[in-house]
C-alpha cells in the first residue's frame, strides 16, 4: 500500500497549516485502520453451517482456540489467511468436520481434510496456496 502521507507538509521554516495537518493525520488514521482490518481479517475462518450456537472462540494460557460446536459439518480455508497463521481448535461437533478451499481461490491442503469428533487440531499457512492441517496430538 502507498501511503497518502506527504512528508513535504508542513513546509520548513513556514507557520504550519492547519488544513494540512488535518490531512496527513487523516490519512496515518485511515492507513493505520486499514492494516488493522487487514490483520484481524488475515486470521479468520469462515464456518459453514453457522448459528450462533456452533462456533466459539476459547481462551486457555493466554492462547485462543477455535471450537467447533454442534451443526458444524465443514470449515472453510480463506486463501487470504496470512502466511505463517496457525489457528489452533478442537471439534466438538458430535461428528466429522470436513476442511474445505474457499469457492473464490485455490486453497490446497497437505494431509488430512477431515477432523473427527473430539480431537483437536491446527491449520498453518504454509505457502500461497497451501495449507497444513495437523489433527490430535
Amino acid at each position: 500500500m502507498t501511503s497518502a502521507i506527504d512528508p513535504t507538509k508542513p513546509a520548513d521554516g513556514l507557520p504550519a497549516s492547519k488544513a494540512e495537518l488535518r490531512a496527513n493525520l487523516q490519512a496515518a488514521k485511515a492507513e493505520i485502520e486499514a492494516l488493522q482490518t487487514e490483520l484481524v481479517a488475515q486470521g479468520r475462518l469462515t464456518i459453514s453451517n453457522r448459528t450462533s450456537a456452533t462456533v466459539t472462540l476459547a481462551t486457555l494460557d493466554e492462547r485462543s482456540y477455535l471450537v467447533l460446536q454442534a451443526g458444524v459439518a465443514s470449515l472453510a480455508v480463506p486463501t487470504g489467511l496470512a502466511l505463517g497463521a496457525i489457528i489452533n481448535g478442537v471439534n466438538e461437533s458430535g461428528g466429522t468436520v470436513a476442511v474445505v478451499a474457499t469457492p473464490v481461490g485455490s486453497t490446497q491442503f497437505a494431509g488430512p481434510t477431515a477432523i473427527p469428533n473430539d480431537v483437536p487440531f491446527s491449520l498453518i499457512k504454509t505457502a500461497s496456496t497451501k495449507v497444513r492441517i495437523i489433527v490430535g496430538g
